[in-house]
């Protein structure tokens, strides 16, 4: 039988949730603890069975234990049978070979096991409004049309342009980008702040200046289509002799 990878593509949270044996995972019969050495905790972290408290891989770091464990969800494969049960199932061990080689092509290239999304959206075309009253005169783009309203009333003398080119907006693509105890994760969007110092997401009509932005501030390009945010590229970021 040639195993195939049922890779998850929508966007959905982990189960994770507190359990006396690990963090549970979407694979029934698997949990995340930490991984130790000699009573020390290394920082990393291993999957393991809850019953027979066995490893079923090298200790790795946590985003990647919690994504080799959706993996593994996806296989079909019974994970509470006995370990021997598994090692003789050529299925099981198909899938957990395959599995492995997805995983270690992951960590080798700093990316997640699997892509959520695309980074780049496009959206409307916007607006830019110039306060040509202002010494020297201010900008504001790119804005919504609800924003040229209101500078239209607070500005003294606003020269409205509308700009035809339509905007784009970066986002973090790894699956698990998020807060974990939510329903539906949001991934992290490429935010610059408001004059009140409140994130807001960065969009401009040039990929140059977002990927300039992007990359100042520790966002991870992979490939064209796909960047991490800087917590996740931290969290796939592997320091050990795995």
């Amino acid at each position: 039988m040639t195993a195939t990878l049922d890779i998850p593509v929508p966007r959905t949270a982990a189960t994770v949730h507190d359990d006396p044996n690990g963090e549970i995972t979407d694979a029934f019969g698997l949990v995340i603890v930490p991984a130790a050495h000699r009573g020390r905790y290394t920082a990393l972290w291993q999957l393991i069975q809850a019953r027979t408290r066995r490893s079923v891989v090298n200790p790795m770091p946590l985003a990647y234990a919690r994504e080799y464990a959706t993996v593994l969800a996806r296989t079909g494969i019974d994970w509470t049978r006995d370990p021997h049960d598994l090692a003789v199932d050529p299925d099981a061990r198909a899938q957990m070979e395959l599995a492995r080689t997805t995983l270690e092509q992951a960590m080798w290239a700093g990316r997640p096991l699997w892509w959520a999304c695309g980074s780049w959206s496009t959206h409307a075309p916007m607006w830019s409004v110039l306060n040509i009253a202002a010494m020297p005169p201010e900008e504001y783009k790119p804005v919504t049309f609800a924003d040229v309203w209101w500078l239209t009333d607070v500005l003294a003398a606003p020269a409205v342009h509308y700009d035809p080119r339509p905007v784009w907006s970066l986002c973090c693509a790894a699956p698990l980008c998020g807060d974990p105890a939510g329903e539906l994760l949001t991934p992290a969007v490429l935010s610059g702040h408001n004059e009140d110092g409140d994130p807001l997401p960065m969009r401009s009509p040039e990929r140059a200046e977002l990927t300039a932005a992007a990359e100042a501030i520790g966002w991870g390009r992979r490939d064209a289509h796909h960047w991490l945010c800087p917590a996740c590229v931290t969290a796939h970021t592997d320091d050990s002799a795995w």
